[in-house]
């Protein structure tokens, strides 16, 4: 894949001066302690790099964990939404194609609205009628409920009893609604996000 991608920065005369690893990059400007985590979520999977501060910042490990990208994480949201307008006014978004195009659209904003409130209201349009719903940031958190124990699973398994390590959440993880809080109860773990943009 890094040879492809080579190729065709090449075909474009962009000059490569060099391929650094996205968590070292994350993380090389910032204060972080001998043993450092970096949780990414990719499109189709998370990404966990262990990463050691010495003299210099190294990456001595990565893993996957399949099935657990961002696409996972908003398949289950808009599942959840979509569960809400069934039980709460009968209408199913899911059964039109427009419709469940309207949940993926509106999806950014209505997570990003959770972020800073409790509740938020979410309206779909269905030719001249329009269903409206109040979806909690508790009901988006259940429902990610299975997938973020798996995460926790996956860092705890990588923090060794009694050794301090860093964990640092890329933007996209720490963005996800209640995934920070979830893995601040892995012990000896101290838990912060990267700045957006950082690698």
């Amino acid at each position: 894949q890094l040879g492809l991608l080579l190729g065709v920065l090449n075909e474009t005369r962009v000059p490569v001066c060099g391929l650094v690893d996205a968590a070292v990059a994350a993380v090389a400007l910032q204060p972080a302690g001998e043993r450092v985590l970096y949780l990414d979520l990719e499109l189709h999977q998370a990404v966990l790099t262990l990463l050691e501060h010495g003299n210099d910042l190294r990456r001595s490990q990565s893993e996957l964990l399949p099935r657990h990208g961002q696409l996972s994480l908003e398949e289950a949201w808009v599942e959840a939404i979509a569960v809400t307008f069934v039980r709460r006014t009968r209408f199913d978004p899911l059964h039109d194609a427009r419709n469940e195009q309207a949940l993926w659209d509106g999806l950014p904003e209505w997570i990003g609205a959770l972020e800073n409130a409790e509740t938020t209201e979410i309206e779909i349009r269905d030719g001249e009628a329009a269903h409206k719903v109040e979806f909690s940031r508790d009901a988006l958190v259940a429902a990610m409920q299975q997938r973020y124990a798996n995460l926790f699973g996956f860092v705890q398994q990588h923090c060794p009893a009694g050794v301090n390590t860093d964990l640092v959440l890329s933007d996209r993880a720490a963005a996800a609604p209640g995934l920070m809080t979830r893995l601040a109860g892995v012990p000896s773990v101290s838990i912060r996000s990267a700045p957006r943009g950082a690698a």
